[in-house]
């Protein structure tokens, strides 16, 4: 559980955009001061911005060290709540839609839901949620682009293991 997670509501101070280059693709990172906002993966086309996040720049070298991030609390309760379950698994290990579900007396497709809306990819690990006999979705694709992301990001933890 690399990232030690503080969720807090949002500050009253202007927006900032920055952008981080990881092993896979460009993320972008909306900050209030301290707080971040949202993050987004973006394409290859955009890492010539990339380099402004020191925290996520150590998580690349060192991915098991906790490091402290500070994110706005949103969505709904129930979001809310998968979504803090999300960031107790482990790094390097899953758990399927169906179990969380469970665990949190929800269903697989609202796991699935909560997955699919969640403003912060890869600091909420929901590429660490996975299907019974599949991998599943990322960030609402089951193909393409997003899910070879889910893949590799997969692959890395379990390297770093």
């Amino acid at each position: 559980m690399p990232f030690i997670i503080t969720w807090v509501d949002q500050p009253k101070i202007a927006t900032e955009t920055v952008c981080v280059a990881t092993p896979f693709s460009p993320l972008s990172l909306v900050t209030v001061g301290d707080v971040v906002v949202a993050t987004d993966w973006l394409s290859d086309d955009d890492l010539d911005a990339a380099d402004g996040f020191p925290a996520l720049a150590q998580y690349w070298l060192e991915p098991t060290a906790n490091i402290p991030i500070t994110l706005k609390s949103c969505g709904t309760l129930h979001q809310q709540r998968i979504w803090r379950a999300m960031c107790e698994i482990p790094f390097g290990c899953t758990v399927t839609y169906g179990a969380l579900a469970k665990r949190l007396g929800s269903n697989p497709r609202v796991v699935g839901n909560a997955c699919r809306a969640n403003p912060f990819p890869l600091l909420v690990p929901c590429h660490r949620v996975v299907g019974a006999s599949c991998s599943g979705g990322y960030c609402g694709h089951t193909e393409g682009s997003w899910w070879v992301l889910k893949q590799q990001l997969l692959a890395f933890e379990q390297r770093c293991f």
